[in-house]
């Protein structure tokens, strides 16, 4: 019997975010460019600093919240997710410091992106294979509060896909990972356990960030 081939993009299955503009949609955009799964969760009514955005549901298979706020949607990406990258120029922004909180207080895996200093793709992608991400969460700054940042996710996550591509070709013709930088972890990995119910934290949020 034939051994099953990995997914081009192994350990990488699916990536999710918030759907707003910028870090969020850009990591959608990518992935579906990539051929990668797609999905995650926004607020009632596709809701998005561009204006509603329904189209994003059967596009990006974004799903509603209950709630119109972004809060909840925050923390029930951070939830869903494996892991999440965070993209940011401005890292105290309501936004950040909410998806900050969510992964703090939910023991999740995180990467972070300064976007002024980038960290080298090769890093990222070698730290999702190393913690075997199955499912990531793209979080970030909006198109408004950081422009331009959208593109430079899109192009980020673009090579980060292609080199965890190349890494599986690597796997598959000599049988061992294949190491893409000389450093093994650059994220900050947490020990992984069973999200926590989050509606007293949902609750105790106000109007929070985006």
């Amino acid at each position: 019997m034939a051994k099953k081939q990995k997914p081009a993009y192994f350990p990488l299955n699916q990536i999710i975010s918030g759907g707003q503009t910028g870090a969020d949609i850009a990591g959608l955009i990518a992935a579906k460019r990539a051929g990668i799964e797609t999905g995650g969760w926004i607020p009632n009514g596709f809701r998005t600093l561009a204006g509603n955005r329904p189209e994003y549901g059967e596009q990006y298979q974004l799903k509603e919240h209950s709630s119109d706020k972004y809060p909840p949607r925050t923390w029930a990406n951070v939830a869903e997710a494996d892991a999440t990258i965070r993209f940011a120029l401005h890292w105290n922004s309501k936004g950040e410091l909410l998806t900050l909180k969510a992964i703090e207080k939910l023991k999740k895996p995180a990467f972070a992106v300064d976007i002024a200093l980038p960290i080298e793709p090769a890093k990222c992608a070698d730290w999702l294979s190393q913690n075997q991400i199955h499912i990531l969460n793209v979080a970030g700054n909006s198109e408004l509060s950081a422009p331009g940042i959208e593109s430079f996710v899109i192009d980020y996550l673009t090579e980060v896909f292609r080199l965890l591509a190349q890494m599986n070709q690597a796997s598959s013709s000599k049988n061992a990972p294949k190491s893409l930088s000389s450093k093994k972890n650059s994220g900050v990995a947490t020990k992984k356990r069973k999200p926590a119910k989050i509606e007293d934290e949902l609750n105790s949020e106000q109007n929070g960030g985006i």
